[in-house]
């Protein structure tokens, strides 16, 4: 039976691959390229706090305009997880009850649930060590942009290293068998699949800000140097207030100390020494405790849904 799954699969297991490998061409480079830039633009040193006149302002607006195109390969790489549930899981057992090669199986003797035990144990095994190394090569590509000041808690970032694209891809292929089993023909399971992935992931990115509750923290405007708010921090919401506690609206104010009748420019006339931002925030020691729970809910649900599939079973003859 495992030497059939095998057969089975391997293609999809080559194609695995064949991804992988062309992915480490074009982030390898780019990450060699970003740490060399990191140390030609003085920005080794600039991961702390923010000073008023920020020294590295410069060379981190090089580095953004730099690498800004090879940031966008995020969202590509959102798309991984789902697509592995598609060709990986979904015809996984559509394809079978689709043109009644099940039932050539289970006359060998091979019950049910050996035979989706071994289908399914396989192709998640291969697909979980395909996420997970796909996460470590863009966790490592992605540390130069959090050097200069992005956090892994952005949307992005957050959905592409780490634990979570394993929980993801895991969740995607319980959910394109589940769905062969609901809607026994390839096709309409992978719609079914895409629907239902595209769901969850909304679902839980919606709840994600509350998995903790956050914390607040008050920085002066007028100082000569104010924390890393940006840096590693998850950062809710900003909005300044003045000294009485009156909310004077959104955003995130810096001034020197002199600024207050003087500075202009800097957006810093009308306020007064005294007035403060409030920022609400998840600090970065949460970032492995969102990761897990995170992950725990869709391996959660993967499990639900292979469960489902095995009662779904039952029902084919």
């Amino acid at each position: 039976m495992i030497w059939m799954t095998w057969r089975q699969h391997r293609a999809q297991a080559l194609y695995l691959l064949v991804a992988l490998a062309v992915l480490a061409a074009v982030l390898v480079p780019l990450g060699v390229n970003m740490f060399r830039a990191l140390t030609d633009l003085g920005l080794t040193s600039c991961h702390g706090t923010l000073s008023v006149d920020d020294p590295c302002e410069v060379g981190r607006n090089t580095f953004a305009e730099r690498f800004a195109l090879p940031q966008q390969l995020s969202t590509l790489l959102m798309l991984v997880p789902l697509l592995v549930g598609l060709f990986a899981g979904a015809p996984l057992v559509a394809r079978e009850l689709e043109q009644g090669t099940h039932r050539l199986v289970w006359m060998q003797g091979v019950t049910r649930r050996r035979w989706l035990l071994i289908k399914i144990g396989l192709v998640l095994a291969g697909a979980a060590v395909f996420a997970a190394a796909l996460s470590a090569l863009v966790y490592w590509w992605w540390t130069p942009y959090e050097r200069v000041g992005t956090s892994r808690f952005e949307e992005l970032e957050f959905d592409l290293q780490g634990l979570v694209p394993v929980g993801y891809t895991i969740f995607a292929v319980a959910l394109g068998v589940a769905a062969g089993t609901l809607v026994p023909k390839v096709l309409p399971a992978m719609a079914v699949t895409v629907a239902g992935f595209i769901g969850a992931r909304v679902a839980v990115m919606v709840a994600r800000p509350h998995f903790q509750p956050a914390e607040e923290a008050r920085f002066p405007l007028f100082a000569e140097s104010h924390p890393g708010r940006f840096v590693d921090m998850w950062q809710l919401s900003t909005r300044v207030y003045s000294s009485d506690g009156q909310d004077l609206g959104a955003g995130f104010i810096m001034c020197p100390p002199a600024a207050a009748d003087a500075e202009l420019d800097r957006g810093c006339a009308g306020y007064q020494p005294g007035d403060y931002n409030l920022t609400r925030f998840h600090p970065a020691s949460d970032y492995w405790t969102f990761q897990l729970i995170e992950t725990g809910i869709f391996l959660a649900a993967a499990a639900l849904l292979i469960v489902v599939a095995f009662r779904r079973l039952r029902r084919f003859t």
